[in-house]
């Protein structure tokens, strides 16, 4: 995968839903971070992902950049939109 379509709001689990998709140059999620294990390693092994990749909802953007080592990935990889 290099893209994915827009994830929707009501997602609620990722875990290793794009794990080692090594290609993967963008992602819009309209979705709200949900801790307890729901997001993790959703973005492992990304390598291709680049700064600012993962749109995320402006008012969400703390709560992704807080939680990406658990998501396997850095902080600069989330923008808000």
């Amino acid at each position: 995968l290099t893209t994915v379509p827009n994830i929707p709001s009501g997602v609620y689990d990722m875990t290793r839903c794009f794990q080692y998709c090594e290609k993967l140059q963008s992602i819009k999620m309209n979705c709200p971070y949900i801790g307890g294990g729901n997001f993790n390693n959703a973005f492992s092994g990304c390598d291709a992902l680049p700064n600012g990749g993962i749109q995320v909802p402006s008012a969400q953007l703390t709560n992704y950049q807080n939680a990406a080592s658990a998501m396997g990935t850095s902080q600069d990889k989330f923008a808000g939109f």
